[in-house]
């Protein structure tokens, strides 16, 4: 029977799940894998999960357990990749190019070395690579991503105060338009609706879904309702008064659960969904 087991590589915060002839229940180890760039050491996430279980899989594949001389290793690369990053940045200066490397890794043994980079324009790297092979001594490759990309590999802390979801929950990008913000009654500044990553908020159809189930028990606004009289006037005894009172609905919120009312009286007023009588 065919395995799965959920893995993440360092460059990768994105979760893959790779093929694995015997199931494997060693969370939080680490282990040999095959990637589209080589064999390299990725952590495992998740446990094996049975061949027809998993919906999320790759073509990678994992090659054994990683042992104590592997991490000894990892050890290593992580002092050689600091080097790396400080050498390439240099050469870029050298070469006046207009790219941003903020990423350097080494795949096992050594065998290629990876740099990401992000530049709003196409860039011809061609004389920095070939300056590059002079000083390190195996394959170079220089992998371009855009902004939210670099976010999602960086991380960084959002507009919220949380750690931005493309790092934090590790999932694909979906398409993020003004739409989801019309329909949570956010800004259309688009400066206010952005991540860290200058595009707008993934949060944005993340909670989309939600908005649009709950938005569904809110009076439209300018209709007309009628308000539960409890909730406009404490102080007066409700058989001594009407028991309710005519409102029209000028915005509401929510994540409160309140809708703000316009009284017969010209007042304003913000109650709960509740004191709404159907």
């Amino acid at each position: 029977m065919q395995y799965y087991v959920g893995v993440r590589v360092e460059y990768d915060p994105l979760i893959r799940f790779v093929k694995t002839k015997e199931p494997i229940g060693h969370k939080n180890h680490w282990a040999i894998i095959s990637t589209e760039f080589g064999d390299d050491m990725a952590k495992i996430v998740v446990e094996s999960v049975e061949e027809a279980k998993c919906h999320r899989k790759t073509d990678y594949h994992l090659i054994r357990l990683a042992n104590p001389e592997d991490f000894d290793k990892l050890k290593k690369y992580k002092a050689d990749e600091n080097d790396a990053l400080n050498i390439i940045k240099k050469k870029v200066e050298e070469h006046k190019l207009q790219m941003k490397v903020f990423r350097a890794h080494y795949l096992f043994d050594k065998t290629k070395l990876l740099f990401f980079f992000y530049s709003e324009n196409r860039v011809d790297f061609r004389e920095l690579v070939k300056d590059l092979a002079g000083s390190f001594r195996t394959r170079i490759e220089l992998r371009q991503v855009g902004p939210r990309d670099t976010t999602k590999m960086e991380g960084g802390l959002g507009v919220c105060g949380m750690e931005v979801c493309c790092h934090r929950m590790r999932v694909n990008f979906d398409a993020v338009t003004m739409k989801a913000a019309k329909d949570q009654n956010l800004s259309m500044n688009v400066n206010k609706i952005s991540g860290i990553c200058g595009r707008l908020l993934c949060c944005l159809t993340h909670e989309n879904q939600m908005y649009n189930l709950l938005i569904k028990d809110f009076p439209r606004v300018e209709s007309m309702i009628r308000v539960t009289a409890e909730f406009v006037d404490k102080d007066l005894p409700i058989e001594n008064g009407p028991s309710e009172y005519k409102a029209i609905v000028k915005d509401f919120n929510v994540i409160k659960g309140t809708v703000l009312v316009r009284l017969e009286t010209d007042s304003f007023l913000e109650i709960p969904l509740s004191a709404i009588k159907k």
